[in-house]
């Protein structure tokens, strides 16, 4: 994972107004499964109609998986659109940090917590204040404690 291009998507999340698709494959192709991202827009317009012949918007397919020799096309989730993207977030911050436990506070802004100390006190990874919605605030933060992460072990490993 890169720190400066999740830099750069944390930008764009920031100053985003609201749902964005284009947002939504970032956080895919920098975040959250970088090896399927690059794969999932190089294929040919006969590919996006399945076995069953259901046709699918080539702009939403995310992979294709093979389930009993029948191609099935999974989407890429809504990350940015509320409320129906916050159990994508939820999943991807669990995924990120197992274990980690968050919190929303009444003025908007999302914390996560990760890593056990001492005394089994939580550490504080990232704060993220409120933005146009609470997914894009959700996935600030999750941008926020993967790059505190990163940074962490390159000063170890220096």
């Amino acid at each position: 994972m890169n720190i400066e291009a999740l830099k750069s998507l944390q930008a764009r999340i920031r100053q985003a107004t609201g749902p964005d698709r284009e947002i939504d494959w970032l956080i895919l192709s920098n975040l959250a499964m970088p090896w399927l991202a690059d794969k999932a827009r190089s294929w040919s317009d006969d590919q996006y109609v399945d076995v069953d012949g259901k046709s699918h918007d080539p702009e939403e397919i995310c992979w294709v998986a093979w389930e009993d020799g029948k191609r099935r096309y999974e989407h890429c989730p809504h990350w940015t659109t509320y409320p129906e993207g916050l159990g994508a977030c939820v999943a991807l911050m669990h995924e990120r940090f197992p274990g980690c436990a968050w919190e929303r506070s009444q003025r908007g802004s999302f914390r996560i917590y990760y890593g056990w100390l001492e005394h089994l006190q939580l550490r504080r990874a990232a704060d993220a204040k409120p933005l146009a919605n609470d997914c894009l605030t959700f996935i600030d933060a999750i941008i926020a404690a993967t790059i505190a992460q990163l940074e962490a072990k390159e000063t170890t490993h220096v």
